[in-house]
């Protein structure tokens, strides 16, 4: 036992043949320092650059190209490598053996990265408390899935019923009263809220601002409804590229036009 007669902040040192500090003992604060004259902390390990008096273990690295800490595993380990626990002793983070990392939270100030050693079709998880898949990023085929844990495409939203995988993003509504895409201006809106696109950049179809759809071409396959929200006198119109009109409907007084743009009056056809 070593016990001085009073305490000081150097009661217990051991030092080099040159007088530098190798371990110090503070028995003034309760400070243990190694490689550190004055310990501000319980424990000390070399010379901080920027002091943190509530650390209770304050390791200085010393240099640019020295480790900090190094926690290494005997053959076969099976505990965990590290712990953060609460006051009752309930882990509240930890390394695994593998050096698998859990936390109750994660918080990144800055840059964040996250890299495999090696791909994976669940390189990265976020999951609910059941275990149920929300985010899957699958490195070995360079996929999102939002709601499977298998996507199929490029992003995968839910599962669709049939495979589709020439589709780079694909879209399951998961319910029969689901919404699959829903695109919501915002007030004063003027630009399209959609659009399609050829490799130049060419507009091919959009809807505008106001719902209107153009298109290079339409398509209906099965039954084929037109309906304004309110009659017009020009509702349904075919034209020309010089716009004059070839076919035209006036629903509000029920005429049709054929190379007529003003329906006569009285004359439900028009020619």
């Amino acid at each position: 036992m070593f016990k001085n007669t009073s305490n000081s902040t150097s009661a217990f040192q051991i030092q080099q043949a040159n007088a530098t500090v190798v371990f110090g003992v503070d028995t003034t604060n309760g400070r243990i320092g190694i490689g550190n004259a004055t310990p501000s902390n319980e424990l000390s390990v070399n010379a901080l650059t920027t002091a943190d008096s509530l650390a209770q273990i304050a390791v200085g690295t010393g240099a640019t190209t020295n480790k900090g800490l190094v926690i290494q595993a005997v053959a076969s380990q099976t505990a965990d490598l590290l712990q953060a626990q609460g006051s009752t002793g309930t882990v509240l983070a930890s390394i695994s053996a593998t050096g698998a990392v859990t936390a109750t939270g994660a918080t990144v100030n800055g840059t964040g990265l996250f890299k495999n050693a090696v791909n994976s079709t669940t390189a990265f998880q976020v999951q609910d408390s059941s275990s149920n898949v929300i985010f899957n990023a699958d490195t070995t085929n360079d996929r999102i899935g939002i709601g499977t844990a298998a996507p199929g495409n490029k992003l995968s939203v839910n599962a669709i019923t049939t495979a589709d995988s020439l589709a780079q993003v694909a879209i399951g509504t998961n319910a029969t009263t689901n919404k699959g895409v829903v695109i919501q201006a915002t007030a004063g809106q003027t630009a399209d809220l959609m659009e399609t696109q050829s490799s130049t950049g060419a507009v091919t179809s959009s809807i505008t601002a106001t719902g209107g759809l153009t298109a290079s071409a339409a398509t209906v396959n099965g039954t084929g409804l037109f309906k304004n929200t309110s009659n017009s006198t020009s509702a349904f119109q075919i034209q020309q590229a010089n716009a004059t009109v070839v076919f035209g409907v006036d629903t509000t007084n029920g005429r049709i036009g054929i190379g007529n743009a003003t329906q006569v009056t009285n004359y439900p056809l028009m020619l």
